[in-house]
């Protein structure tokens, strides 16, 4: 359902002809739902809750953005000064491998062959701690959560694949407090049991040999929305089946209100059915509120910044749910270096 194209010197994601082709009349819908949903508001919003993070990457998966494969430390220390003066606390670093793009965000000695290899975590972690930054830094990135079968041996092989990235990674434990999941998945309506207990056995395996080497680091998750405010109960069994006996410390759901797969109109009920599958699991609930709006498929800038009005209806929305909201993504969306119109996002949303 996806495509790797290069852009400049590395690659990206995206969409096949027939995966947009089948995704353009929900995107369209969404579209026309929150807007229906804001005709509401008369006045200009006020937010409930700050953003108070973001993801940051080596280069965004499926488009341009601000790629950061050759900076150095004093450029990621403008970002991050840029950043901390706008609020934010927290950065999640999406990915120090991305298997389907064959490139490594890192010098690995395991995967020095595999992956075409760029130095970005080594400049950008010193930097994070210089500015005083809390850093969660994803490790081994990979489609399997999208996968529909995935057997005992793939399990084996991913959990395998994860470890031997991380246990590098934690040469540089003393300059992140967390680690992030890097591969993304959903629970839907249409609900797979096997699937279900492959996910279970995968996170449960690695997640439990994550709290073995280094129980202090705590572990992230930012898992799609695919769910509003029918059948419910559905979705919560599914996760509580993806999760049980899993050691997740906090659960950073994707809002996906920029990628259509929620609408502002059910977010609230979909936020209730997160809450009580985090209250089930023992699990810290975030917010991960997305600031784009897509505007096409595939090419290097099918994304856009959202409506500041948009945003603001997504963080108060979850409000009432959520002990902390962060976002995809600053540098580009809301950035002093980012996309046209991202100085709205800033301006509205951060720096107020």
């Amino acid at each position: 359902m996806f495509k790797i194209t290069q852009i400049d010197d590395f690659n990206i994601f995206e969409p096949s002809e027939k995966a947009a082709a089948q995704s353009k009349p929900s995107v369209d819908l969404s579209l026309i739902r929150n807007k229906e949903f804001l005709k509401n508001f008369t006045t200009p919003q006020q937010k409930k809750m700050v953003v108070s993070g973001s993801f940051i990457y080596a280069h965004p998966p499926d488009y341009k953005g601000c790629p950061a494969l050759n900076w150095n430390s004093e450029t990621w220390t403008e970002l991050f000064t840029e950043m901390k003066q706008a609020g934010l606390d927290t950065v999640i670093f999406q990915a120090s491998i991305w298997h389907e793009l064959g490139e490594a965000y890192y010098k690995s000695d395991y995967f020095k062959n595999i992956y075409k290899t760029y130095p970005v975590i080594e400049a950008m972690l010193p930097a994070a701690k210089k500015i005083g930054l809390h850093v969660y830094l994803g490790g081994y990135g990979c489609t399997i959560g999208w996968s529909k079968c995935i057997d005992k041996k793939t399990v084996n092989a991913e959990v395998n694949r994860q470890l031997h990235c991380v246990k590098e990674l934690f040469e540089y434990r003393d300059l992140f407090e967390g680690v992030y999941f890097t591969p993304e998945t959903a629970v839907s309506t249409n609900r797979d049991i096997e699937r279900e207990k492959s996910l279970n056995e995968l996170y449960r395996r690695y997640f439990s040999e994550l709290k073995s080497l280094s129980p202090q680091h705590k572990i992230l998750m930012s898992p799609a929305t695919k769910h509003g405010n029918a059948n419910g109960e559905i979705i919560v069994d599914g996760w509580l089946n993806v999760l049980n006996r899993v050691p997740l410390d906090i659960m950073a759901p994707q809002d996906s209100i920029g990628c259509a797969g929620c609408n502002l109109s059910i977010q609230q009920a979909a936020w209730e059915v997160w809450k009580k599958i985090c209250d089930n699991s023992g699990i810290e609930l975030w917010a991960n509120a997305e600031l784009f709006e897509r505007h096409g498929f595939g090419g290097p800038a099918p994304f856009h910044p959202a409506d500041p009005e948009r945003v603001i209806a997504q963080i108060n929305n979850v409000s009432g749910f959520v002990k902390k909201i962060i976002c995809w993504e600053y540098p580009y969306f809301a950035g002093t270096k980012g996309a046209a119109r991202s100085e709205l996002i800033r301006e509205r949303i951060f720096n107020q």
